[in-house]
């Protein structure tokens, strides 16, 4: 077995300093690691609630489109309604017209087939 070779106490003092300042630069790096991951996955979540808040607003606006269109469609189809009554209402009033005409034809029917 091989023996190391005699150190003298400055040799090793600088062994160890050496050492120590080896150790202080990989924990530095360790912590540097740390916060750059840290940061790396700060980011990442923001650009996901950026991503979410996108797509609620998108939804957002997509909701109140279909709203919009759902208000006109509703419109649209109380106006048709609105005329279909003004032209049932008419009709109606024709009809009735015709029933008043059509008592008129009875009585003067009635009236003519009587005295003859």
């Amino acid at each position: 077995m091989r023996r190391a070779p005699f150190q003298s106490v400055a040799q090793r003092e600088r062994q160890l300093e050496n050492a120590r300042h080896q150790e202080m630069v990989r924990e530095e790096t360790l912590k540097n690691l740390g916060r750059e991951k840290l940061l790396e996955s700060n980011m990442n979540r923001e650009d996901r609630l950026e991503n979410k808040r996108f797509i609620r607003t998108q939804m957002q606006e997509q909701k109140e489109r279909e709203m919009e269109e759902t208000i006109l469609k509703v419109h649209l189809t109380l106006t048709c309604l609105i005329a279909n009554l003004s032209e049932w209402k008419f009709l109606y009033q024709i009809i009735d017209y015709l029933c008043v005409i059509n008592s008129y034809m009875t009585i003067v029917y009635m009236y003519f087939t009587s005295v003859w």
